[in-house]
């Protein structure tokens, strides 16, 4: 043994992979900053959403999670549609209508993924047909687009 020797030195981190570990967590540390900031920007506008849909009286379920927003802003997105399709409507046509409305609301949060799908075709369908009419300069109720819808969201609605 000797005692008369220091003990050797620790080697020291190879300076590429202590740089290499400072660039990962600076890229961890960025990358959940944004995480953060898109969450608040996403909470605020859903909030937004739901705001401006409760002024209108219609009321969204937001406590299923990010799924349950989804549906939830879609079946109010539906919903804020109804005035436009009861006025596109006959008065005797009314009652189904507002059943397949309601009928929508009630089991929104049951939707699937299709079930999703379907009720975008459908509102597109109604919108490009509207958007059509307000085109040509003729009011935007059209009667067969409106009919359409109906029957598709209740077809929707009936599933669950």
């Amino acid at each position: 043994m000797n005692q008369g020797q220091p003990p050797a030195p620790k080697p020291a981190m190879n300076p590429a992979l202590k740089w290499g570990l400072i660039g990962c967590g600076g890229f961890l540390l960025f990358l959940a900053v944004v995480l953060a900031i898109a969450g608040i920007l996403f909470v605020r506008k859903v909030r937004q959403v739901k705001a401006d849909l409760a002024a209108r009286g219609i009321q969204v379920d937001t406590s299923h999670g990010v799924r349950g927003v989804a549906f939830g802003l879609s079946v109010g997105l539906v919903r804020s549609m109804e005035p436009a399709v009861l006025l596109a409507l006959p008065r005797e046509e009314h009652p189904a209508a507002n059943k397949a409305f309601a009928d929508l609301a009630a089991k929104g949060s049951t939707f699937t993924h299709q079930d999703m799908q379907d009720l975008d075709a459908a509102m597109r369908d109604y919108n490009a047909a509207t958007k059509a009419l307000t085109d040509a300069g003729k009011p935007p109720f059209d009667t067969g687009a409106a009919r359409r819808f109906v029957k598709a969201i209740q077809a929707i609605a009936d599933r669950h």
